[in-house]
């Protein structure tokens, strides 16, 4: 079939009274925003390019709330093993690894800063986000074992 052939046949639907809905765009009402696994990824990034945390690192705390989000499917709840966010109740829970290079107090209140800042900036909390960090370890630097 050649393309004059397809042009007709286009014009005689929408002469037949077929409409042409193909330049149609459809209306869609804005979504409420939603903590993404995109958001929670960013997150995981946030935290550990804080000086001083060498990683995040699960715990128990942390693990149920993954269980617990995974199970009842929750759009308002992402979690994954050592970071939780449920903006229902509007906390955070990090859990995390330090290198033992700064001191644990200002690295504690740095990562709150920085998930609490990095949250606000998706917009689905209208109170400010209270962040609990978890240190899970610490390693002083200039001690090996073995």
């Amino acid at each position: 079939m050649s393309a004059d052939e397809t042009a007709d046949q286009t014009t005689d639907r929408t002469a037949a009274g077929t409409p042409d809905t193909s330049a149609e765009v459809p209306s869609q009402v804005p979504a409420e925003p939603t903590l993404q696994p995109t958001t929670s990824d960013r997150l995981v990034g946030v935290v550990t390019a804080v000086p001083g945390v060498s990683g995040i690192e699960p715990g128990i705390a942390t693990t149920v709330g993954a269980i617990d989000a995974r199970l009842r499917r929750s759009p308002d709840r992402y979690a994954r093993y050592g970071l939780v966010v449920d903006a229902d109740t509007g906390t955070a829970t990090v859990e995390v690894a330090l290198d033992g290079t700064r001191p644990v107090r200002e690295v504690v209140a740095d990562v709150q800063r920085a998930v609490a800042a990095a949250v606000a900036e998706v917009g689905v909390l209208d109170e400010p986000l209270r962040v609990h960090v978890r240190v899970q370890s610490v390693t002083t630097p200039g001690i090996t074992h073995g």
